[in-house]
């Protein structure tokens, strides 16, 4: 029983971790998007 709720949490923090990075890259990308957007248009 230990061990399954053990896995259960690893995988729950896998999934955050996933999730953190994912909302990291989003928010990465659209502040590379902001800034290059006015370099264009000159």
């Amino acid at each position: 029983m230990g061990n399954k709720t053990d896995h259960d949490i690893k995988r729950k923090a896998w999934l955050a971790v996933f999730l953190l990075c994912a909302v990291f890259w989003v928010i990465v990308g659209l502040i590379v998007y902001y800034f290059l957007r006015p370099a264009t248009h000159f």
